[in-house]
């Protein structure tokens, strides 16, 4: 539990509400790997009260690629889900 557990996103919009602030470098990042593999552990926000375990105040985010998994997202919205 000491592992940030994964967030699913559909849009980069989506992030806003989750993350306290999204470092440039993590933007470059998403611009160049989003939809995709990369994963993002950075500073949550502290409106988000969800228990993502004892990961020291962060969340890791991911968008995946596949399209059927972002409509998805951008319907229920984020959704924390199992690394393994």
């Amino acid at each position: 539990r000491d592992m940030p557990v994964p967030v699913l996103v559909g849009s980069w919009h989506t992030i806003q509400g989750l993350v306290y602030t999204v470092p440039n470098s993590a933007k470059e990042l998403i611009r160049a790997f989003w939809p995709g593999a990369l994963s993002l552990v950075v500073r949550q926000a502290p409106s988000l009260h969800w228990d993502l375990g004892d990961a020291n105040g962060t969340v890791m985010l991911r968008m995946p690629l596949h399209p059927v998994a972002i409509e998805l997202l951008r319907e229920v919205g984020p959704m924390a889900v199992s690394s393994a």
